[in-house]
């Protein structure tokens, strides 16, 4: 979300000044911060001000209709009962953490002004990592799965998959009478209860404690979603908060649904194999991404060494870390002597690492 212009009013002076100096100490990236005593301060500052502004966060009892056009989406900023003629406007509770204030503050922004919401930059705690390659063969599955799975040691965690052919109940153990193609058509539809039915049909591995969807009834289901719908999907996840990572599997094909999706994620895993056709394959997809005006998007990408076997290709993308090949089957996760294999221990390092690495 592109930095706003936020006009905060509240008689308690002593608030004010405290919650001005929070913002700009530690949010001045996403507002540029206004503030006003009361009501006749809001009005004085749109009279010398040429446009509205994005946002008026103001209490109850400095409120009046007088000021209702100064601000394209208008906030209350709540300490208890709300007046019946404020119920319209989004609530944001004023005795909380400043961090969680900010956060309601850009969910009811998203909420009101969807266009202008980029969910990849929202400060909030959920985080989607995707996995992509345009490299046959490269382990995106594997990785992904994985990394859901550790993740999951301390996190809520969902296992999306957009690959056309999937097996993810083969992969996560956990049954259910849902499967993906009956999520697919409420995410066809825009249907209001998208998340909601979601919970329904989600499968959670008890071994794991990942949630998962069953794969679809077929890979056409997958294709009948516009990408705006896919960015409704990943914004409501963000918005509400269900879960604290989504960890999406990716198909190796780039179109314009994929693009959308790779663009909500805050981090893009992007495994690549030590050899030069990969790295040929890997370096043309910067090229492509660069000649698009994508610079915000690559700048998203970990690039991975998967199946590592001692020799390093040259290259001039910069690789993240390295996973070596492991000689054991790693498609049954639910199998008990998983964290006992080599390659788990380095998602452990990945999934530790990637905390490091700014969104």
């Amino acid at each position: 979300m592109a930095k706003k212009n936020i006009l905060i009013t509240d008689n308690d002076a002593s608030y004010l000044e405290n919650f001005e100096r929070f913002l700009r100490n530690n949010h001045s990236d996403k507002f540029i911060i206004n503030t006003a005593a009361n009501s006749d301060g809001v009005r004085a500052f749109a009279d010398n001000y040429d446009r509205k502004v994005d946002i008026l966060l103001i209490t109850p009892d400095a409120y009046t209709d007088r000021i209702k056009n100064c601000a394209s989406v208008i906030m209350i900023l709540s300490n208890g009962v709300i007046p019946i003629q404020l119920e319209k406007y989004p609530v944001i509770k004023k005795y909380q953490s400043g961090d969680a204030i900010v956060h309601a503050i850009s969910r009811a922004y998203a909420e009101a002004v969807p266009d202008e919401f980029d969910i990849s930059q929202i400060n909030a705690e959920c985080e989607i990592i995707g996995v992509f390659s345009p490299i046959g063969g490269s382990g995106k599955t594997t990785i992904a799965s994985l990394l859901a799975s550790r993740l999951a040691a301390k996190d809520k965690v969902l296992y999306f998959s957009l690959e056309q052919f999937q097996y993810t109940e083969q992969l996560l153990s956990g049954s259910s009478r849902y499967n993906m193609s009956d999520f697919l058509y409420f995410v066809h539809k825009g249907d209001s209860e998208l998340l909601a039915n979601l919970n329904r049909m989600l499968i959670t591995d008890v071994n794991l404690n990942v949630n998962f969807l069953n794969s679809p009834l077929c890979f056409v289901d997958l294709n009948k979603i516009e990408p705006a719908k896919w960015a409704a999907f990943l914004k409501a996840l963000v918005l509400f908060g269900i879960f604290n990572k989504v960890v999406i599997d990716m198909p190796s094909h780039l179109d314009e649904q994929i693009l959308e999706v790779l663009s909500a994620c805050n981090k893009v895993i992007a495994p690549v194999l030590d050899d030069r056709v990969s790295v040929l394959k890997m370096n043309r997809l910067a090229h492509d991404l660069a000649q698009i005006d994508d610079e915000i998007l690559l700048k998203k990408f970990i690039y991975v060494l998967n199946k590592y076997k001692g020799f390093q290709p040259h290259t001039e993308i910069n690789i993240f870390t390295t996973l070596p090949e492991d000689s054991e089957p790693l498609l049954n996760l639910a199998m008990p002597d998983i964290k006992r294999r080599p390659f788990w221990g380095e998602l452990g390092k990945l999934s530790s690492m990637l905390d490091e690495v700014r969104s």
